[in-house]
């Protein structure tokens, strides 16, 4: 069909087309205003009286409607073999395009939306029109912030001719109520299960039914409660989560009997004032051009604790900007009264608010306990008459020293060479019983060592070769192999997956999720850790793949087993899978490689 032409209007651009009309962007001439331009289409499976009889019937609802949150109909034109109908253009963007780009949304701004729609929808059911086909697509938020309902082509005006055959199904079945399921002309309750359906999708981010097949979504619709999703139950109070589940209530009777009914009801189950249209289009506008995206790596990985506590002043900015909140002064010149006052209105922010304090609570954490180890190292550093050994972190006292010391001991080893020692005795060897009969026998200072090795042996006898044996040697300290090693904190190792984890395994959140470290890990000349010792994580992310919400599949990674058989603590991002498409599942495959980095600690 080639584009609308009328002297009265000047058309400018194709902006949407759907199953009974194409609409297209208009300037009226003589007005100098927009108008948006609904076209009839011709019909493919429907007759053509059908189609008209239907197309005007639209008209006519919006005809008798005259409500702000209402598109308006300024006329109704016959053109030829078709007709012209000339609405009111609204520039903004569905509440489908909102989710789209916002995903879930606060239970302050969605029930700022809902609430207007409810104002429109009271009018319309005032006006005897039952629009039953109430869904994001045919709801748009204008630059102003101001909802309004479209798309009245279903729509029942009571008293009129009926358009739909009896048991015939019209709407959108992830929106249609249980009775227009089963082929039942839909009336105002209908349109209050399509809202209440509206509602839980914009604090969830996905309809409260899915299913693989329309008839599984059927199916469901007709004999299951609305589940209780997880983030539903975390942003909404117990009263406003059963105003949703009232709403959605399969049997019609069992819903709020009126519009004003579930406004009032909406009204009183939310704590704070709603938002009005100029603060509501001011947080849409901000989300868009503002909206935080997760702070990640060079990998694209999400950054850890530390990382993102360089991002607090940024974090504090955000607040401030927040539509009503308190405008925060520098961090330099915060005072008390601010911070009370910014509380008065948290309830917006209470997300970013807990996470500062977290954040905090860590950073002092975190620095109370470097400055006690830092002290503690110092005070046995500054122990009288103690020599230290790095390596081995033991304390020898300078009047003592094993006569066999290991490779590598730094200060002791050194001394000795130099033999600036004047005496040493080694701590008698445990021996076996059957050794306690042998006689021990107590080494020589070091000066009758020297005149016993300067003696001459006599030119004609030959130098007897003094036999070495396990008891002529030094002993060995008793804590030599067995002093506490400290675990080399800060090192980056690799673990190994040990099992599939899937996003369709919903009840396994929180589950623990097994691993094997990659290497061996050594520090003061031993191993630590082995390879193949058992690595444990927690699986954090559970979403399955549902409607147009991705899946998404995380997990961390918490400790790993030493020699000795303690736990060391790990370091790990909060690793995070989602699923390449809509439907499509998310899986971390068995033996797939991470790298963690080891916490403080120590081995025996």
């Amino acid at each position: 069909m080639k584009q609308p032409s009328n002297e009265a209007y000047e058309i400018l651009d194709k902006i949407g087309e759907g199953g009974m009309g194409t609409v297209y962007l208009a300037k009226d001439v003589m007005l100098e205003r927009y108008a948006a331009i609904k076209i009839l289409n011709k019909p493919v499976n429907t007759s053509t009286e059908q189609m008209q009889a239907r197309f005007q019937q639209e008209a006519l609802a919006l005809a008798k409607l005259n409500h702000p949150n209402i598109t308006h109909l300024y006329a109704f034109i016959p053109r030829g073999d078709t007709y012209w109908m000339v609405m009111e253009y609204v520039k903004g963007n569905t509440l489908e395009e909102w989710l789209h780009k916002k995903g879930a949304m606060s239970s302050l701004m969605a029930c700022s939306m809902v609430s207007q729609l409810l104002n429109g929808l009271e009018h319309a059911h005032r006006k005897g029109i039952i629009h039953r086909d109430l869904k994001p697509a045919n709801i748009i938020i204008s630059e102003e912030g101001e909802v309004k309902i479209m798309d009245f082509g279903i729509a029942r005006i009571r008293n009129s001719q009926r358009l739909t055959q009896q048991g015939k199904s019209v709407g959108t079945l992830e929106y249609m109520a249980p009775e227009q399921i089963q082929g039942k002309e839909g009336d105002e309750l209908s349109d209050i299960y399509a809202t209440g359906n509206i509602l839980y999708e914009l604090l969830c981010g996905h309809p409260p039914f899915n299913g693989d097949t329309d008839y599984h979504l059927m199916k469901a619709k007709l004999e299951e409660k609305p589940p209780p999703d997880p983030e539903l139950i975390s942003k909404t109070t117990p009263a406003l989560q059963q105003v949703i589940f009232k709403a959605l209530e399969k049997k019609s009777a069992k819903r709020f009997p009126s519009v004003s009914a579930f406004k009032a009801a909406l009204l009183k189950s939310i704590p704070s004032a709603l938002l009005n249209e100029a603060e509501l289009a001011e947080m849409l506008k901000r989300d868009v051009q503002e909206k935080p995206q997760p702070a990640t790596n060079y990998k694209g990985m999400p950054l850890s604790i530390s990382q993102r506590w360089l991002s607090l002043p940024a974090a504090i900015r955000a607040l401030s900007a927040t539509p009503g909140a308190v405008k925060l002064p520098p961090i330099r010149a915060f005072k008390f009264e601010n911070i009370a006052a910014y509380l008065n209105r948290w309830n917006t922010n209470k997300s970013i608010v807990l996470l500062i304090g977290v954040v905090i609570l860590c950073a002092a954490l975190l620095t109370a306990n470097y400055y006690s180890n830092r002290d503690k190292e110092k005070r046995i550093g500054q122990s009288a008459g103690s020599v230290v050994s790095k390596e081995y972190h033991v304390a020898l006292p300078l009047n003592e020293a094993p006569a066999q010391i290991p490779k590598n001991t730094g200060i002791i080893e050194e001394q000795l060479a130099k033999n600036s020692l004047p005496y040493m005795s080694a701590p008698e060897p445990v021996r076996a019983k059957e050794d306690s009969g042998k006689k021990k026998t107590k080494p020589l200072p070091v000066e009758k060592v020297k005149d016993k090795e300067s003696q001459t042996p006599d030119k004609n006898e030959a130098a007897p070769e003094e036999e070495v044996t396990e008891e002529s040697l030094p002993p060995t300290p008793a804590n030599a192999l067995t002093r506490p090693i400290s675990v080399p904190a800060g090192k980056k190792i690799s673990v190994i997956l040990d099992q599939d984890l899937s996003s369709e395994e919903k009840h396994k959140d929180g589950a623990i999720v097994r691993l094997h470290c990659n290497e061996d890990v050594e520090a003061g000349g031993r191993v630590i850790i082995k390879k193949g010792a058992p690595v444990y994580g927690k699986i954090v992310d559970v979403t399955p793949a549902q409607g147009r919400r991705k899946a998404l599949i995380g997990f961390v990674i918490q400790r790993v087993q030493a020699t000795d058989g303690s736990s060391i603590r790990l370091q790990s991002e909060r690793f995070r899978l989602k699923g390449q498409a809509n439907n499509v599942p998310a899986v971390y495959k068995e033996g797939t490689p991470f790298s963690v980095i080891l916490g403080k600690g120590t081995v025996k």
